[in-house]
């Protein structure tokens, strides 16, 4: 299937190409200026970008965060809520609000932070391609393309004010919480941790497939070959109460739990607000902060 371009693009040409991989995943790479990376100094930057990114060569370790307060807000997931105080939703061809700058960038360990289109190919396993964004671009986060399960990838927000109501985000991961590893953080202005939270992979019904040349995931057999099933992502939300009026940043962590397999991870439309889903959605607590994160 052909990329399909958001409407409110300028009317430039983009470029974009998608390509499978040996290892489990590689990506959509929007060919847009400054298609490299800069670490925001948790995750720092190798020198040299993904397989298939724009850029020739990353910049080095900037040492802060590269992230812009974005409040557009305009993909929600929910429709008839009040809009959100703030919010991110990277429809705009740049890892800024994740940390970093470009449409992707690869960590000292190999760990990989990009952005991928709906309708393409970004993954080693089939379906992908046939996920529902809640707008054009969302972010991934995977382990190395050899799936190290030693690599993490970390993305970073820019601050905002907490109020008295939710944080929350969209997300799918290509396995469950079997196979794939997901913690966040709660940082001051300072970087310090204030709360944790360990998070449960979930997959909104999404099974991807074998391609006929892979060997089976002994230690994840529900992926098989045949065809995909296609999932929608799914709402987490975090109660902000205990923080209302603190500036803070929301920090995602990722990386497999099977040695050999880079299952990828994606949000999208991160925000904070007091509403952002309807009555009777789970609000996850936060916990003590985890010195190990």
């Amino acid at each position: 299937m052909p990329p399909r371009l958001p409407a409110s693009l300028p009317a430039v040409l983009l470029l974009l190409c998608a390509c499978r991989s040996e290892g489990s995943v590689t990506l959509l790479e929007p060919l847009a200026p400054g298609g490299g990376g800069a670490s925001d100094g948790d995750g720092a930057a190798d020198d040299t970008a993904a397989d298939d990114t724009a850029a020739a060569e990353l910049p080095g370790d900037t040492g802060e965060d590269t992230g812009g307060e974005d409040t557009g807000g305009e993909d929600t997931g929910e429709a008839g809520l009040p809009e959100p105080d703030w919010c991110l939703d990277f429809e705009d061809y740049s890892l800024d609000d994740a940390g970093y700058s470009g449409t992707s960038v690869v960590l000292h360990d190999g760990a990989i932070v990009k952005l991928v289109g709906e309708g393409t190919e970004f993954s080693a396993l089939a379906g992908e391609e046939l996920l529902e964004l809640p707008g054009y671009l969302s972010l991934l986060l995977r382990s190395s393309d050899a799936g190290e399960v030693s690599s993490l990838a970390i993305a970073t927000t820019p601050s905002f004010t907490a109020g008295a109501g939710d944080l929350g985000w969209w997300t799918l991961s290509e396995a469950d919480s079997r196979a794939v590893v997901l913690y966040a953080d709660l940082l001051d202005g300072n970087g310090t941790i204030l709360a944790s939270l360990d998070l449960e992979a979930q997959t909104g019904g999404y099974v991807p497939a074998l391609l006929e040349e892979h060997e089976p995931i002994e230690e994840y057999p529900d992926i098989t070959h045949g065809e995909p099933t296609p999932g929608a992502l799914v709402q987490q939300l975090t109660d902000l109460s205990p923080f209302a009026g603190q500036e803070l940043r929301l920090r995602l962590y990722q990386h497999t739990a099977i040695e050999g397999q880079g299952f990828f991870t994606l949000f999208d439309d991160i925000c904070a607000g007091a509403a952002l889903a309807e009555v009777g959605v789970e609000r996850l607590e936060w916990g003590p902060p985890d010195p190990s994160h």
